[in-house]
């Protein structure tokens, strides 16, 4: 499998000196220090980046009660 093809599928991939992931929300390709850390992942980091996550929480929390 080529450096492409795994940076679809979201795993890390090292581009030059960085290591670099595909965020599964935005799927924009981000360094590797822009991701929560998560110990339960093989990459050792969240699939979504934390700019992501932000926008999630925000959207969670601002949503109405019934």
């Amino acid at each position: 499998m080529n450096t492409m093809q795994r940076l679809m599928r979201g795993c890390l991939v090292k581009i030059g000196p960085f290591l670099a992931k595909r965020c599964s929300c935005c799927g924009v390709t981000k360094e590797i220090e822009k991701f929560q850390d998560d110990n339960s992942k093989a990459s050792g980091v969240r699939s979504w980046c934390a700019v992501c996550m932000r926008k999630a929480d925000t959207a969670r929390r601002r949503k109405p009660r019934t």
